[in-house]
């Protein structure tokens, strides 16, 4: 079928729909929500005077343009922060993997246990899962809260359930190590209370 010369072309592109087509298309706000619109002024123009004498109307957003709410920054900056949190909390557990005996020394030493730590390779090893568990948790956060940025949803507590969920897992890991250990279990059974009893 070929195109006669007088009809009209074919539509590319959405260059006949509509702006409100175009902008449920492009999931943009109306315009109407992106500029306040202020009264007129006092001896602005008023019905009947020249056109041409009224003012320019205010320019429209470029489309495509990022425009972003200012509840959408806060959730950004929390979401980002927690997230830099949360990588700080892992890069610092991989330094204490290194040595768990100066790890479980000094949390002896503040739970107010006599004695020596000796069920150190199993301590190691339960803390360098579960630094490697929070580097998962981690990861897994950070492209679910970028997912849900790019999707203009809030992605706030995404960050804070994964911190929750890292460190739990974290602390029934690093517990079982410690408390598996003979000079805790004896504090424990001869009536000793953790944390300054």
């Amino acid at each position: 079928m070929t195109d006669s010369p007088g009809a009209r072309p074919r539509p590319q592109y959405g260059e006949y729909a509509t702006p409100e087509e175009q902008r449920a298309r492009i999931q943009e706000p109306p315009t109407w929500m992106l500029e306040p619109v202020a009264p007129p002024a006092p001896g602005g123009p008023e019905a009947g005077d020249d056109p041409a004498k009224a003012p320019a109307p205010a320019a429209h957003p470029v489309a495509g343009a990022a425009v972003v709410a200012p509840k959408k920054r806060a959730d950004r900056f929390v979401t980002l922060a927690l997230l830099a949190i949360g990588l700080y909390t892992v890069l610092s557990s991989v330094f204490t993997a290194t040595d768990f005996r100066a790890f479980s020394a000094q949390w002896m030493e503040i739970a107010g246990i006599e004695g020596t730590f000796t069920n150190i390779e199993q301590g190691t090893l339960m803390l360098q899962i579960s630094v490697a568990v929070m580097a998962a948790v981690w990861v897994i956060t950070a492209w679910l809260s970028f997912r849900l940025i790019a999707r203009g949803k809030i992605s706030w507590w995404i960050p804070l359930v994964g911190g929750v969920v890292a460190n739990l897992i974290s602390s029934v890991l690093i517990g079982i190590a410690l408390f598996s250990d003979p000079a805790v279990m004896d504090y424990i059974t001869s009536g000793g209370a953790l944390m300054g009893g």
